[in-house]
């Protein structure tokens, strides 16, 4: 079976005391999500953070935002809103991290919501959100979080004809990326789910700031995880790689 997550998770309001203002929460609008469903998270709190989601059996070990084993949510704005895109995460527990460069004190904390990331059938593809960078022209093939943006099939399947597969069974592509001017280049990984393979081969990396290409070989056919990382901001969706006869 699959090992991708329906979301089902007790979030109520979370107190965060991330500066001396005890008032400070931050609360998500709903309880339970799936992969690509959309929660919206809003803050009282007096200053600007970002959130990231990390596994409950590893949480106390990450102290500093540029772990990779963070899954990076959004920036969030004080006093405002995010409404982001649950990403594909392996099964688990879940604790949502706040890291806030402008406060006085605990800039880099766990916080005491809690995510129960369970099991389900199938290749769970991301759908775009239509999220763009700003200057790109609309189109429902964009897919991204605020900082970081790739383009998608709409229905979260990369098809190639037989005649293109390499002599050793594996898929090329180019994966897109944009930024916001972020000072590092991305670094791209992925993985099977349903079955075991060697990992997402990555050739190089094409481009400059904003834009990127990253040529892959995809070893096999699949439902693949594809991550790109810039720093402490990532991106994740899941494709479906199939060869058409």
């Amino acid at each position: 079976m699959l090992r991708l997550p329906v979301i089902a998770a007790s979030l109520a309001a979370l107190a965060l005391p991330l500066d001396a203002h005890a008032g400070n929460v931050i609360a998500f609008d709903r309880a339970t999500a799936q992969p690509n469903e959309r929660v919206k998270i809003t803050s009282a709190l007096s200053r600007p953070v970002r959130l990231y989601l990390v596994r409950q059996d590893v949480a106390r070990a990450v102290t500093s935002r540029t772990d990779r084993r963070l899954s990076f949510v959004g920036a969030l704005g004080a006093n405002r809103s995010l409404t982001f895109n649950v990403p594909p995460l392996d099964a688990g527990t879940y604790s949502l991290v706040v890291w806030c460069r402008r406060c006085e004190a605990a800039r880099f904390r766990t916080g005491a919501a809690r995510l129960q990331i369970r099991s389900t059938a199938g290749c769970p593809v991301t759908r775009p959100n239509g999220s763009r960078p700003q200057g790109q022209l609309p189109s429902p093939n964009w897919h991204g979080n605020g900082l970081l943006w790739t383009s998608l099939s709409a229905e979260g399947f990369y098809a190639v004809p037989r005649e293109r597969v390499e002599a050793d069974g594996s898929i090329f592509n180019k994966l897109p990326w944009e930024t916001v001017s972020l000072r590092d280049e991305p670094t791209v990984s992925g993985v099977r789910l349903d079955a075991t393979a060697p990992p997402l081969k990555v050739l190089g990396l094409n481009g400059s700031s904003p834009s990127y290409r990253s040529p892959v070989l995809f070893p096999t056919p699949g439902c693949w995880r594809v991550t790109a990382r810039i720093g402490d901001v990532s991106l994740t969706y899941v494709v479906s790689v199939v060869i058409r006869d």
